[in-house]
Formats: structure tokens, sequence, C-alpha cells
């Protein structure tokens, strides 16, 4: 078990570069490479989850440490807590079935399979590095080939899409990038060490003789709190948080489906780690100090997607503002800064994926099936479509936080964080969740039981390869939803352990 988080990091892009030289002369045989893989590390994760101790949920497991560029302390750090571990499966499970339903692409396959790969090596980089300096490097890699999956295979506005993804994410990634190095500098000033070690700076641990001390307690208050201004835009563009939302809508449009899974899927979940693993314990103080103010930049978020999607006609451009409402409850459970908050945060993250994928990939088939995502212009099919409108039927009650349901305990802990936190100061979040449930239940009023506009006698219902990742995704969400335990057991801990580290209870 010593090397399967570089087993499970490096397979895919491996994979990729075989993809795309075997897919020139058989691009069925470049799909088989992907989904073998992508597979093969959802298998790999489900073992380090059955492998992983419980008891020390908030200790780093699995780890894997050896010198890189030792002359500025840069190192090749892999492991996982509770947290890695958690976003490590969600994301070798959204990438599996992002791939199975990847049946779609007919051009250039082999290159999009290869892309796909090298974007799964690049999130799971983000994910299990413990070294910002790699961090980093896997956080730039990622950009890189959703770039290229969005410009190449995407709709008719790809490449204005994919230029404001790259620019946007970008900008977010050097102002990010400057704020490590400032982080690196201030601890080296302090204590003389040079290092990027991510547990170091955010003073999870120390090098020997020395006291684990965040970068944060080495400043004061005011410079903390802009220091905390620029990794928090950093990381709240990938989340993204209104106002710094707009690429998200038009690169979802755009996207081919399997990619929009990917991208609300993971790419958002990076900005959610970032903030909770890195700029809340990297500077403690700052974060207690603005936590109110984070809390409603994440309740504004919610309302702004809510008032926002209602007025959506694209199916899929209603379902990407959704993700930035339910990104805007992550937010509000970090900024609580109570283990139940945290913890619901995090369940929020993992049930995000799940659900929202489900959805997009819902929004493929009825593209697919009408050629169009316009609302107005599909409806009243279900008894030609009977699976297919049960599934969008659950993922529309799944996001709406439908009690059983795993949207639900993340909902319930991260407003009970909240009230735990802020008691009634905060009680309009409640109201938030309301407007939310109300333009997914039109939506579905519209897309389901509206009257037939076309007689489309050749309406076929869902195919195997669409069925299978959407049954997976309901299985677990299900699954979460009656027994959360699954995943609290191993979230509990590091959310107790982030919470010390940045108020000191």
């Amino acid at each position: 078990m010593e090397y399967l988080l570089s087993i499970a990091l490096w397979m895919p892009i491996l994979a990729g570069i075989l993809a795309y030289f075997v897919g020139k002369a058989n691009k069925e045989l470049s799909r088989y490479i992907a989904i073998a893989v992508t597979v093969a590390d959802l298998l790999i994760s489900l073992f380090l989850w059955l492998s992983f101790d419980v008891s020390n949920a908030s200790t780093f497991q699995f780890t894997e440490k050896y010198p890189w560029i030792p002359t500025i302390g840069v190192t090749y750090y892999l492991g996982i807590d509770g947290l890695g571990l958690a976003l490590l499966t969600l994301t070798t499970l959204l990438t599996a079935m992002a791939a199975i339903a990847s049946k779609s692409i007919k051009e250039r396959v082999n290159l999009y399979y290869a892309m796909l790969l090298f974007l799964e090596t690049g999130i799971i980089g983000v994910f299990i590095s413990l070294d910002l300096f790699l961090f980093y490097v896997f956080w730039e890699i990622v950009l890189v080939p959703m770039y290229f999956l969005i410009a190449i295979w995407g709709g008719p506005r790809r490449k204005y899409a994919a230029i404001k993804f790259f620019l946007y994410t970008h900008l977010g990634s050097v102002i990010m990038l400057i704020s490590f190095f400032a982080a690196y500098w201030v601890y080296y000033q302090s204590t003389g060490i040079l290092t990027f070690n991510m547990l170091y700076l955010t003073g999870y641990s120390a090098p020997a003789g020395h006291t684990p001390t965040p970068v944060g307690a080495f400043l004061p208050l005011s410079t903390q709190v802009i220091f905390f201004a620029a990794i928090f835009f950093g990381f709240a563009v990938k989340v993204p948080i209104v106002p710094f939302h707009t690429w998200l809508p038009d690169a979802h449009v755009e996207a081919p489906t399997p990619i929009s899974v990917i991208l609300a899927g993971l790419l958002l979940k990076m900005g959610g780690y970032g903030l909770i693993r890195i700029a809340y314990p990297l500077l403690p103080q700052a974060a207690e100090a603005t936590a109110y103010y984070v809390a409603w930049i994440g309740i504004f978020s919610v309302f702004y997607a809510s008032f926002a999607a209602m007025s959506q006609v694209d199916l899929k451009r209603l379902i990407a503002y959704s993700s930035i409402g339910h990104m805007g409850i992550v937010v509000l459970g970090f900024a609580t800064l109570s283990v139940v908050g945290i913890a619901g945060a995090i369940f929020m993250m993992f049930s995000h994926g799940l659900i929202n994928g489900l959805m997009f990939l819902m929004s493929g088939v009825y593209k697919d099936r009408f050629h169009t995502r316009d609302i107005p212009k599909i409806g009243g099919y279900t008894t030609k479509l009977p699976i297919a409108s049960f599934m969008l039927v659950f993922g529309t009650f799944a996001s709406a936080g439908l009690p059983g349901l795993s949207g639900f305990v993340a909902e319930f802990l991260v407003i009970l964080g909240a009230f735990k936190t802020w008691e009634l100061n905060i009680a309009i979040v409640v109201l938030g969740v309301v407007i939310t449930a109300g333009y997914l239940l039109w939506m579905l009023q519209r897309v389901i039981f509206g009257p037939q506009k076309d007689d489309k006698p050749d309406l076929k219902d869902l195919a195997l390869w669409e069925f299978v990742p959407l049954f997976i995704l309901m299985v677990v969400i299900i699954l979460l939803g009656v027994y959360p335990d699954i995943l609290l057991r191993i979230i509990n801990a590091p959310a107790l352990s982030y919470q010390q580290m940045i108020t000191g209870g």
C-alpha cells in the first residue's frame, strides 16, 4: 500500500498517452482503455477507503515523501486524511462515470479520452498533495485539459467559454501563487526553514525542534486579513462565489455533458478544498475575524444563484446556477467555524458532486433526444421516456434536499452549524433553501409534466451506457441519505481538527 497514491495519481496520465496512440487506429479501443483505467482508479480509492484507519481520520495516511527540489524546500509529498479520502473517491467515481457516459463523443475520440485521463491526474494531484508547490503544479495542470475539452468538443460558443474559463481561473491561480510564496517567505523569516510543506505552513505539524505554528501567527491581524483576502479570492474564483462566478454558466453550457459532470462535481470542489485545507488554517485569526462576512458572501451566492436560475430557459444553465447556490452553502458551512458546519460543508461537496453529476447527465439525455435544452421546447413526454423522467425527478428532489437523500443531510448540517454559531442572526439562509426547491420544482413541472409540443414517435428511453452511470450515482445518493455515517465517520475527525486549528479550541 506504500505506493497506492502514486499509482492512482499517475496511472491515468500514462493510460491517456496509450489511449491517444492506440486510438489513432481504433477509437473504440481508446474508450475501453479510458473506462478500464478510471474504473481501476475507482477500485483503488475504494480499497483505500476500506483500509483507512477511521480512528485516526484526522491524521494523514498512505503518505509518500521524497525530495524533489531540496534547495528551496520542495518535496514530492502525498497523503490523505478523511477529507482527502472523500474527495479522492469522489474524483475517481465521477471520472469513471464520465468515461462511461462519453460514448456520445464521435470526433477525435482518442484525443478526447487522453484529455479526460490527463484531467483526472491533475484533479487527484490537487486532493492528495501535501506540498504547496506540488499542489499548485497540479492545480494548473487541470486548466490545460479542461480548456481543450471545452474548446474542441463543446457547443457553438465553445472557444469563448474555454478562453473565459481559462482567464478567470488562471487569474485566481496567479494571485493564489503569490500568496503561497508570501507564506513560504514569512515562514522562512520566522523559523529559518525553507519549506512548502503544507502541514508545517498551516500549523498542523512542525519540523523537529519547532512548535507547530501557522504562518498567520507570525503576522499582525491587519496583515493577515489582507493576506487572507488574496488567497480567499484565488480559491473563491474556483468555487465560484458571486461575483466571480460568471465563467461557470458559459463553461457548463458549452462543455460536452460528461465534462460538465467533472466541472461541477470536481473542479468546484478544488476551490472549497483549498479554503478549508489551506486558507483557513494558514491564517486562522483572519478566518475568525472575517467569518461573519464570509458567511454572508455564501448566503448572497445562494440567493443570487436561485433568482438567476429562475430566469433561465436553458436546462443546463439552470443546473449550473444551482451549482453556484449549493457551493454558497459550502462557503457558509466553512465560515461557521463549527465542527457541525465544517462537516456539513464537506458532506455538501461530496453530495453536490453526485447530485449535479446526475443532473448534468440528464441534461445531456434531453439534449440528445430533443436537440435542444430549452425548457419550453421540452415537456410532456413522460410516458415515452419513463426511466429518464424518473431519473430527472429523482435528481431534482435530491438537489432540493428531500429527506432520505444525501442533499438533505448536507444542508441540515450546514444550517445547524450556522444556527449554532450565529443563532437567528442568519436565519434567512433557510429561505434560500426554500427558493432553491421552488425553482427546481418549477423546472421539473415544465420538463416532465408540461404539454407535448410536437409528436415525437421515435423517442427512445435511456440506453445502457446512459443508464449505468445514472443508476450508480442514484444508489450512492440514496445510501448517503439513509446512512450518512458512511461518510461522516471519516470526515468528522478532520472537521474537528480544522476547527481546532482555526479557533484554537
